[in-house]
């Protein structure tokens, strides 16, 4: 089952927030709009004016308005996070400062339908951002290295316990080659728990077909390709970079180590 949690971390020293700060398993603004515009059960229908995670891209930031659209895979329709000023010095106050267009982000807020039936979060602040565009390709190259091999971890280690004695072996096969390779690069594995992992998992799950990784080769032994994201229902957080080809260097659970 794919985790529904997310987070960017950086090997690139930039600004994180710690998942201990997101208190609910953020949904993508995809997901968001259709329970705020389309949800007809009692369990759609708790989420609207209930304080909820959205995870998405920033497609819009107006810093006159204070305010931040999230893509949906139904533009121009996007998800609007309303932010709530707040004073410098208090521990919300880093919620104030707009992310930039093209970042991955996790927003809170109070789930609204507006007049215009227009998805928004009230009362809203950034908790985390992820890498800003224009930070270091080959830098965010080794981010999603780390995560394709975390999610490889974390992936075998929820296999069913009753697994055969042959599986258990190939999947401890899978995970010590996954962390000889974080070794090499001087990395230790993303915990389970960090949402990026979960994303890759989650979009990994989502996808139909296979493509190259848009930069290249991993930088271990060529493995199988593996999917990676495609219109059909899949939102726009699953494109960006850290976690298309985080996707890519998910091994199969058939792969072992030294192959």
């Amino acid at each position: 089952m794919a985790v529904s949690a997310v987070l960017l971390l950086s090997v690139l020293g930039c600004a994180t927030q710690s998942l201990a700060q997101v208190s609910t398993a953020p949904v993508s603004a995809s997901e968001f709009l259709r329970l705020q515009v389309n949800g007809k059960s009692r369990a759609d229908r708790l989420h609207r004016e209930k304080p909820i995670d959205v995870v998405g891209v920033v497609v819009a930031a107006d810093v006159a308005a204070k305010q931040l659209d999230l893509g949906t895979t139904s533009p121009p329709i996007a998800v609007r996070c309303r932010l709530t000023l707040r004073a410098e010095g208090e521990p919300e106050a880093a919620g104030n400062r707009l992310a930039s267009v093209g970042q991955l982000v996790i927003v809170r807020g109070i789930g609204h339908l507006s007049a215009q039936q227009t998805p928004e979060l009230l009362d809203c602040s950034v908790v985390w951002r992820g890498a800003a565009p224009g930070s270091p390709s080959g830098d965010r190259r080794v981010t999603a290295i780390v995560a394709g091999r975390s999610a490889t971890i974390c992936s075998a280690r929820a296999q069913p316990a009753r697994a055969s004695s042959a599986r258990t072996r190939t999947l401890d096969s899978v995970i010590a080659r996954s962390v000889a390779d974080l070794r090499s690069m001087g990395r230790d594995a993303m915990q389970c728990t960090e949402p990026l992992v979960a994303l890759v998992l989650r979009c990994r799950e989502s996808v139909v077909h296979a493509q190259p990784v848009p930069d290249g080769p991993s930088l271990f032994a060529p493995v199988p390709p593996a999917p990676v994201a495609t219109r059909g229902g899949v939102g726009p957080e699953c494109s960006v970079q850290e976690v298309l080809e985080g996707i890519q260097e998910v091994l199969p659970h058939e792969v072992v180590a030294g192959d």
